[in-house]
């Protein structure tokens, strides 16, 4: 479980919105804010469109000194958000040692659609929208044909902004053919080194079913039901400089229980057998560990145009990040010890960029 590796790039200046503030932030006392919407084609939403979400990412507030690293800051998370095409953060003259700050923000379109086909037959649908209710709430929900089995469907919730703070409730839910799952969870991810704290919970349930490869017969499946959940809380050590440390804790619990009786899966259904070779052996395996996470941040952000769209700006993380984990288990019994790492390495210029990422988690017994 890896909290703080930086967001993938986004979208970000439309032709609407201004692409530079009119003046940089000096720490001078604001007075106002102001949050103006617009849709994909550049037509103002009006007033009373829902700006929380927008709100939630922006570090700026009335009362508050002008910093321009928040300025930029509130930028680079909106841009980050899949619902937003653009977003321009502007101080505004108002008065001697004051500005009032005006975020422009453009609408990504937001409908989503895809479907998958065989032959001239729709094996399945997805639809959705990333901006529901203008609120920036993904819903997507998706259907699919199960042949000789039942048929799918599933449906996906996304909340941005949840609370208030810089933090995305999630949550899912899915009737496969085979088996089935649900999520909730609840992140919030280290965007910016101004950040104080990172955090992630879930509690997921799935319900699958194994395939067993063996070389001398048939491969059959044993439908096997897992249960997890999951604490985690980082932390920014020292100032909000290009270097960062972080450091943390975290909790992880899984259930597994697995049947006894092997079918096999064909295009005609599931089909029972009389193999016995799990008869006796079906228990439930329960694992609970605790970790330590310690990290360090070294990213500086750069914005190029040309990489993901023709026209828009993103910004690309340039650095370093690594973060690695490790605990031991909580079970009775247990001898095992959690460990885990995430890396990741970002280097180029506006031109050409190369990244590297890479995650790793396993488990090691103690002798």
């Amino acid at each position: 479980m890896i909290l703080a590796l930086p967001p993938a790039p986004a979208p970000a200046y439309h032709d609407s919105v201004p692409a530079r503030a009119a003046v940089p932030c000096r720490g001078e006392t604001i007075t106002r804010l102001e949050v103006r919407r617009f849709a994909p084609g550049g037509r103002r939403l009006h007033a009373g469109a829902d700006t929380a979400v927008i709100l939630a990412y922006v570090r700026l507030a009335p009362g508050r000194r002008c910093l321009e690293r928040d300025r930029a800051d509130s930028e680079r998370m909106l841009r980050a958000q899949r619902f937003l095409a653009s977003a321009a953060v502007i101080p505004v003259p108002d008065g001697a040692g004051r500005v009032a700050i005006r975020v422009d923000v453009v609408d990504e379109v937001p409908w989503v659609v895809g479907a998958r086909l065989r032959g001239t037959q729709v094996q399945s649908l997805r639809v959705g929208s990333l901006d529901f209710g203008g609120a920036g709430r993904m819903i997507v929900g998706t259907v699919s044909r199960g042949g000789a089995y039942r048929s799918g469907a599933g449906l996906e919730v996304q909340q941005p902004g949840f609370l208030g703070r810089p933090a995305v409730l999630q949550a899912s839910a899915e009737r496969a053919p085979l088996g089935g799952g649900a999520r909730l969870a609840v992140v919030q991810p280290f965007l910016v080194n101004a950040q104080h704290d990172a955090f992630f919970a879930s509690v997921s349930a799935a319900t699958t079913y194994g395939v067993l490869v063996r070389g001398d017969s048939a491969d059959g499946a044993v439908r096997t039901r897992r249960g997890g959940h999951e604490l985690g809380w980082l932390r920014r050590i020292g100032g909000a400089g290009r270097v960062v440390g972080l450091a943390g804790l975290s909790y992880v619990g899984s259930e597994t229980n697995a049947g006894e009786a092997i079918v096999r899966i064909t295009d005609a259904g599931l089909v029972p057998t009389t193999d016995a070779t799990l008869a006796g052996t079906a228990a439930r395996t329960s694992t609970r560990h605790a970790a330590a996470i310690l990290g360090v941040r070294a990213l500086g952000f750069v914005p190029v145009t040309g990489f993901d769209a023709l026209r828009a700006s993103q910004d690309v993380a340039r650095g370093i990040e690594a973060t690695v984990m490790g605990g031991p288990s909580l079970t009775r019994g247990g001898e095992d010890l959690l460990l885990g790492a995430g890396l990741y390495a970002g280097a180029g210029s506006t031109g050409s960029f190369v990244t590297l990422r890479a995650r790793a988690e396993g488990r090691a017994v103690r002798s």
